[in-house]
């Protein structure tokens, strides 16, 4: 097999490469871990949650998948130090809104879990 590659850049250069006698591997090539599983979600939160500033909430997720599975909290794509279990405790302040996720992992794989959007309730100031 041969390639043949050749680029042209908007200043009016062009590069060209070629390889010759290039071979495919006649097997089946494996990838990863024999019998391995990657993680596999089979309970996650709700998509939105609305709670009380103050109120502590328990985000929770379980997962299946080949030993040990890795756990790490993440709001609004940040990591959250620490928080590397599979429940995340949050404890309601104007600073906790967002979206929440869980990256689960082992050697085999990565999964994400679905968002978690957080709200906090609005007072009417109302007696």
């Amino acid at each position: 097999m041969t390639f043949l590659a050749t680029v042209d850049d908007l200043r009016g250069h062009r590069a060209s490469t070629r390889i010759d006698r290039l071979q495919v591997s006649p097997h089946r090539l494996q990838f990863g871990i024999r019998g391995a599983e990657v993680p596999r979600l089979t309970r996650q939160p709700a998509a939105s949650v609305t709670a009380q500033e103050g109120e502590t909430l328990t985000l929770a997720v379980e997962a299946v998948g080949t030993a040990t599975l890795e756990y790490q909290w993440l709001r609004d794509g940040t990591e959250l130090p620490g928080a590397t279990e599979a429940s995340l405790g949050i404890r309601v302040t104007p600073t906790t809104a967002g979206t929440y996720h869980v990256l689960i992992r082992n050697r085999a794989g990565t999964v994400l879990s679905m968002g978690t959007e957080i709200s906090i309730a609005r007072t009417t100031g109302l007696n």
